[in-house]
C-alpha cells in the first residue's frame, strides 16, 4: 500500500462491519493512520440509499481495511467528529433468498465522541456506519 498524506480535512465512510472485523475503537481527538480511498460511483449509489443528497456529497473517501483492485492511501490525521449513522430496514417483497433495503427517510445520525464498531441499536435503526471528519496534515 502506498503511503501519503492528504490535505484538508476528509469526510470519510467507515463501515461499522469493518471496524468490527479489522478495526480499533477511535475517538475525537484521536491521532489514526487508517488506509482511504476515495469515494466512488459506486459507493454513492450504495450509501445513497441510507444518506441524503448533501450528507452524500459531503463524503470524500472511504476507510478500506482489505486490499483490492485500488491500493489504498495511508493517511494519517486527527479525528474531528464522528457521526453514527442508523437507518431501519425492511424486507424486499417477493426476494428469494430473503433480501433487506434500508427503509427511505428512516437514516439517523448522532454525533459521538468514542466509537468502538458495537454501537447499540436505537427503537428498529441499526447501526451502518460512521462519518468522520479527519483533520490531515496541510
Amino acid at each position: 500500500m502506498r503511503t501519503g498524506t492528504a490535505k484538508g480535512t476528509a469526510v470519510v465512510w467507515v463501515e461499522s462491519l469493518r471496524l468490527q472485523c479489522c478495526g480499533d475503537p477511535f475517538s475525537v481527538g484521536a491521532q489514526v493512520e487508517w488506509y482511504l480511498l476515495p469515494a466512488e460511483p459506486g459507493d454513492r449509489a450504495w450509501l445513497g440509499e441510507i444518506l441524503d443528497r448533501r450528507t452524500l456529497a459531503g463524503i470524500t473517501h472511504r476507510q478500506e481495511h482489505h486490499a483490492g483492485s485500488q491500493e489504498p492511501e495511508a493517511v494519517a490525521g486527527t479525528v474531528r467528529r464522528i457521526r453514527v449513522v442508523r437507518c431501519r430496514y425492511a424486507e424486499v417483497r417477493g426476494s428469494a433468498p430473503r433480501a433487506l433495503r434500508p427503509v427511505p427517510e428512516s437514516t439517523e445520525l448522532a454525533e459521538a465522541s468514542h466509537v468502538h464498531g458495537w454501537e447499540s441499536s436505537a427503537e428498529g435503526a441499526q447501526v451502518v456506519g460512521y462519518l468522520v471528519d479527519l483533520e490531515t496534515p496541510d
